[in-house]
């Protein structure tokens, strides 16, 4: 076991070498810890691949554990975070293509609640359009449905809400059917399904997705999108437009 505060590439590579076991895939996995060694909850854990793009991911539980499956041999880092803590990233390392698990903890820095950038002021909501526009292929001002904004994903949060709450609340048409096993957010009896940073939530996850990490939100209906065409809720976290800007 390796616990990595500002991890190097050989740090990395030499936990990677030596936590392995059989396994019939690679698995990255751990646990998110402060300086102390305390569990870090609701930490958005993602597996970034070497062109930037977003491959897995696991929120973490009241334990702290994440799990990320590495898809295929190449170049990777892990991204990490959580309300109150700093945005954490380690550095790239390489996986080969051996099987097994592989075990590295995260230590988040503490960090207060602030954010910069994202308040409410008509520039800021102009790039965030913007940044919206070129990932829909058309202005959100022509949408259906509004975009869901921070303050409404903290006002959610608050309540003790998920995603599904703010669905069912604020998007007239939309019926969202739940069973112990399955979940559809359901317009004109066609499921849209969730994307978190562009990486399509599994069902089992949408009710998990933690709300107070969210910036922006957008439900697109079917035709209303090319390169979403079948629809589909649209979710980005806060690091996510920080980063976008």
């Amino acid at each position: 076991m390796v616990r990595i505060r500002n991890p190097t590439l050989a740090m990395l590579l030499a936990a990677l070498a030596a936590a392995s076991r059989p396994a019939a895939a690679q698995i990255l996995q751990g646990h998110a810890t402060g300086p102390t060694g305390a569990q870090v909850p609701d930490v958005l854990v993602r597996l970034m691949a070497a062109e930037g793009e977003q491959v897995a991911y696991h929120v973490t539980g009241p334990e702290g554990l994440y799990r990320l499956e590495v898809p295929a041999p190449g170049e990777y880092w892990i991204e990490a975070e959580a309300l109150g803590w700093a945005p954490y990233r380690s550095a790239r390392f390489e996986m080969t293509g051996l099987t097994g698990v592989f075990r590295v903890d995260l230590i988040l820095e503490p960090r207060p609640v602030e954010l910069p950038g994202l308040d409410v002021r008509v520039e800021r909501l102009e790039r965030v359009a913007e940044q919206l526009q070129a990932i829909t292929g058309r202005s959100v001002a022509g949408l259906r449905y509004p975009v869901i904004g921070l303050e409404q994903f903290r006002d959610a949060w608050d309540l003790g809400w998920n995603l599904t709450d703010i669905l069912r609340r604020d998007m007239a048409g939309i019926v969202v059917k739940e069973t112990p096993t399955t979940l559809c957010i359901e317009y004109r009896k066609r499921c849209l399904p969730v994307y978190l940073n562009g990486m399509r939530v599994a069902d089992e996850m949408v009710r998990e997705l933690p709300l107070e990490m969210l910036a922006v939100g957008v439900v697109l209906q079917p035709s209303e999108s090319i390169q979403y065409e079948g629809g589909g809720v649209l979710l980005y976290t806060i690091h996510w437009m920080q980063e976008a800007r």
